[in-house]
Order: structure tokens, then C-alpha cells, then sequence
């Protein structure tokens, strides 16, 4: 499916809906996308840039979490509760993580790629997703932090929790992407963002890709996996030169919403029509229920060649965007609209500097 790129348009959106038989049926419904500068600092390890992971706080704030620097970052979004659109955002502080000793996170050391966030305000607490980790980082990681102090509390991760051992095959930098917990508090999420080596390639032109969607428990112990197929890519890149054969697909975010539903987020770096780069925005509704759990058995050692029942997913939005600070890889859930909808929030990660987007759906169907 290719969809066409057109140089005065910010974004191509087109929103499909689809239903699993036993749940009510979901539709997202593309808003629009908000621009705004912020963020800036005059020590350039505290500036918000490289945004790849938002979670709610309560009310108009919010957390972002910086792939670049080991800092988490508070904002405050405005919806218009008639619309959904996002009328106002701004950063409103920061807050330095720290090791258990209390001394700041050096930006590089160790575990330095965070992708994905959930806030607990009641706890205090910030779990981050890190993409890779470890003294090599060789393994991804979920770091659980304070969130008055940034104190590292626990590290949870292949070398210390057997049920995530499987992990330790992830393809550099194709870690824990993503993060989510459910409204309750009592079901976490997270994934490799592409294939372990022990499942399989990694997406091309020609077909899909399996990653693990790791279920846990509300403290984040694990509890199954379940393998969902990533799509493979839409179009290969044919200009700039430079760029070409350097696709790829995989799963940027989840998020668990209320009632057990889980959407995922997934980013592809390819082309539209005319060969020309671009990136594209998927979101699934992902039905795990009847799903193979492969942490058990010899699953848990690899999935190439051997039987099991994938993840039904449900196509519910696709956006297509040029690369300019375009590469929305966070999802959050927004406040209830006017209407009973729900709004969802992205937020892209701008490569650099203070240059922010967000883009926000209306979610429909939720119960």
C-alpha cells in the first residue's frame, strides 16, 4: 500500500477502522499535527530534544522521555475537548536521572538509549524503556527511576530476569522500543523493535518480521510473550543514493488502554510512490488472547521453523509523513473529549534541537 507524498502537504493521514469480533468496534480519526519550539538550555545535555516516549501524569501534563540524554522532560498539552486538537503545548521543567548513589547519568554511559516511558504519580515512580544497555549494550533494559529525584531504584533486564533471557539475541539497537502499562496498573507491556536473531530476518520488500510482545504483570515481572508480525516494507528507497538499503520496519510503541485493549505503534522508514523517503505510521489493535505464549518450551529458544499462532492485529490508522521532524515513535493517551472519544497524542523525535511536533487522533468505540 503506497500513498503518494506531496511537497505542500505536511502529512498524508488516511484512518481505517476494524473490529475484533468479541470487542466493540475502534476508530481512529487522524486531527492534525501541532509544531511548536521549546526546550532549550544553555547546557546542552539538559535540552529536550530526541523525544521518543510520552506518558500522562494527570490532567494537561505530561513526561517525555530523551533518547539523547539522560534526562526526562514535563510538558503541558492542551486539547480542545470539542475537537481533539491540540491548541497549546510548552515544557514546563526537567528532571535529571541518577544513578542508585544519587550521582547524574553521564549522557553515552551505559544504559543510554531510552525509548519508552510510563509514570506512576501515586508510587512516584518512571519506568524507562532502554533500547540497548549493558556495559556493550548488548541487551535492552527497563530502568525504574524516582520520579522526585531520579534515583535509579532497579534495573530490569535479560541478566537479571530469566524470563527475559531471549532478549539477549536482540539486533544492535533493536531493543525495548517501546513501554506501556494499563490505566489499572496491573498489566505492562514492551517489545524488541525488530526480529531477534534467533526468530528470523528482519523485514524487506517481500515479507514481515516477528518481534516478542512481552506481557508482564503491573510491577513489571514477566509474564508471557506473544509473537506479532511487523509489516514488511512498502516501498524501497530510491533517492538519495546514500539512503538506499536503509529501510526498515518495526515497533515503535504501545499502548494499553482501558478494557484490556492493546494498540501498537509501528514506525517503517521507506518511500512513497516517487521513491522518495518518507516515514510511515501504523497503528494496530493487537489480539494477543488467542495467541501462542512462545517464552515457553523451545519458543523460548527461537521461533524459525517451528509452529505457533500469531497476534491478530487490526489496521486502525496509517499516516505517512515527509522526514522532516516527522518521526512520530511515541503514543500517549490524551483526556477524554467532549463527545465521550478519547485522544491520542504522538510525539515525533526531532533528531535535534527544539524544534517539537505532536500530532493527535480521536479514538472512538472504547468502552
Amino acid at each position: 500500500m503506497s500513498v503518494p507524498l506531496r511537497a505542500a502537504a505536511l502529512a498524508l493521514a488516511a484512518a481505517l477502522t476494524g473490529a475484533c469480533a468479541s470487542h466493540s468496534e475502534l476508530r481512529i480519526t487522524p486531527v492534525g499535527r501541532y509544531d511548536f519550539e521549546g526546550g532549550g538550555s544553555e547546557d546542552p545535555a539538559l535540552t529536550a530534544e530526541e523525544l521518543s516516549g510520552l506518558a500522562p501524569l494527570g490532567g494537561d501534563r505530561y513526561v517525555a522521555v530523551s533518547d539523547e540524554h539522560a534526562t526526562v522532560h514535563f510538558l503541558r498539552i492542551e486539547v480542545d475537548p470539542d475537537s481533539g486538537t491540540i491548541v497549546a503545548a510548552s515544557f514546563e521543567g526537567l528532571l535529571v536521572l541518577r544513578d542508585g548513589a544519587g550521582m547524574p547519568l553521564e549522557d553515552g554511559h551505559g544504559a543510554s538509549d531510552r525509548e519508552g516511558i510510563v509514570a506512576d504519580t501515586a508510587a512516584g515512580l518512571l519506568w524507562i524503556s532502554h533500547e540497548s544497555a549493558g556495559p556493550a549494550a548488548e541487551y535492552p533494559a527497563i530502568a525504574v527511576h524516582r520520579l522526585d529525584s531520579g534515583y535509579l531504584e532497579q534495573t530490569i533486564d535479560p541478566a537479571s530476569e530469566p524470563g527475559l533471557r531471549v532478549f539477549f539475541r536482540m539486533r544492535g539497537n533493536r531493543g525495548f522500543e517501546s513501554l506501556t502499562r494499563s490505566p489499572d496498573g496491573r498489566e505492562a507491556w514492551t517489545a524488541n523493535e525488530e526480529t531477534l536473531t534467533a526468530d528470523g530476518p528482519p523485514p524487506d520488500g517481500a515479507r514481515g518480521a516477528l518481534v516478542r510482545l512481552q506481557r508482564m504483570d503491573g510491577e513489571f515481572r514477566p509474564l508471557a510473550q506473544y509473537a506479532y508480525e511487523v509489516d514488511p516494507i512498502t516501498a524501497l528507497i530510491e533517492f538519495p543514493p546514500q539512503l538506499r538499503g536503509r529501510e526498515a520496519s518495526g515497533v515503535s510503541d504501545l499502548l494499553a488502554l482501558p478494557g484490556g485493549v492493546l494498540l501498537v505503534l509501528e514506525r517503517e522508514f521507506g518511500a512513497a510512490e516517487n521513491g522518495i523517503p518518507a516515514n510511515r505510521i501504523r497503528i494496530y489493535r493487537a489480539d494477543w488472547k488467542g495467541a501462542t505464549d512462545v517464552s515457553k518450551g523451545a519458543l523460548a529458544e527461537g521461533l524459525e521453523g517451528r509452529a505457533f499462532r500469531t497476534v491478530k492485529k487490526t489496521r486502525l490508522a496509517e499516516l505517512v509523513f515527509p522526514l522532516s521532524n516527522s518521526n512520530f515513535e511515541g503514543i500517549a493517551l490524551g483526556p477524554r473529549l467532549a463527545n465521550g472519544e478519547r485522544s491520542l497524542i504522538l510525539i515525533a523525535d526531532n533528531h535535534s534541537g527544539t524544534q517539537q511536533a505532536l500530532y493527535a487522533l480521536r479514538l472512538s468505540g472504547l468502552e
